[in-house]
This record gives structure tokens, C-alpha cells and sequence, in this order.
């Protein structure tokens, strides 16, 4: 009998790399599951290693593909970045903050290139049986230095 692959091999979507968004990025996602069904422990041989599951991996696809049709040919953001988050769940159950660490995640490499470079959150949920969703606003704290230009403290002048 063959041995069956204990990993499988995701395509994942190639989004086209532009220019990083300017102003604010505002996107509508669709709900991201619950921190609980995230991660995955996965036996290999003697030792357990802790995997993205596929329901995570699968509402990443989504996110990419929702990404690439509302903002086609944008790049990731640099710089300490805010996020507002609205999420407008099905259902009465489910935590806000487990919701946001499957959010933001999914969203590294897309609108900004790591979610440690979030400083800001606001997070608000909704309840809209008919049009469960995620309505995201991420903006700018500050400019990074352009090239060549070191960071000037406000308070020195």
C-alpha cells in the first residue's frame, strides 16, 4: 500500500507586486474563522509540529483573491500601521479578538508586510445575518524615510 503524503501542497495565488497603497486601504473580506480552527498539530515521525489548518489556509486564498480584485497591482505597506476593523458576524457567537489574529495573518504580504507592524487596532462586531463580512480600513501612522533622508523627531524640531 502507497504511503499517503502527510502535507499537501497549496498553489497559492500570485497577486501582482505594485507600488505600496498610498492614503488609507480600505477592503471588504470575508469573515475569517475562528482562532481556534487556525492551527492544527500535525504527528511526523516521533515529533508534533503545529500547522496552518485548512480552513485557515483556504479563508487565505480568499483574502488574496478578494485583495487582488479590490486593489489590483498594489503592494504591501511599510511603517507602523492602524487598522479599524468591523466585523459583521452570521451568527451571536464567536470572540472579536480570535477573529482579528486570523485577520490580520492573513492579510501579511498583502496590505502590509507583517502584522507586527500594526500599532493601532479598533475593532468593532456587528451582527448581520443576511451579509456576514469583514470591513477593514488600515492607514499610516507615520511616512517612513525616503531614501537618502534620515527620520526627523517632531519634538526636535
Amino acid at each position: 500500500m502507497a504511503r499517503r503524503k502527510t502535507r499537501t501542497a497549496v498553489r497559492e495565488l500570485e497577486l501582482p507586486r505594485g507600488k505600496p497603497w498610498e492614503g488609507s486601504l480600505r477592503l471588504v473580506l470575508p469573515p475569517p474563522p475562528s482562532v481556534n480552527a487556525w492551527k492544527v498539530p500535525l504527528k511526523i515521525g516521533g515529533s508534533v509540529r503545529v500547522v496552518k489548518s485548512r480552513e485557515f489556509r483556504t479563508y487565505e486564498r480568499a483574502v488574496q483573491a478578494a485583495f487582488a480584485q479590490q486593489h489590483r497591482g498594489v503592494g504591501p505597506r511599510e511603517g507602523p500601521l492602524g487598522v479599524t476593523v468591523h466585523w459583521y458576524r452570521a451568527r451571536r457567537t464567536g470572540d472579536l479578538d480570535g477573529r482579528l489574529k486570523s485577520l490580520c495573518d492573513a492579510l501579511n504580504a498583502l496590505a502590509w508586510q507583517d502584522d507586527a507592524q500594526i500599532q493601532e487596532i479598533h475593532a468593532f462586531r456587528h451582527d448581520d445575518k443576511a451579509n456576514p463580512r469583514v470591513e477593514v480600513d488600515v492607514f499610516q501612522l507615520w511616512e517612513p524615510p525616503s531614501e537618502g533622508r534620515s527620520a526627523v523627531d517632531p519634538e526636535e524640531g
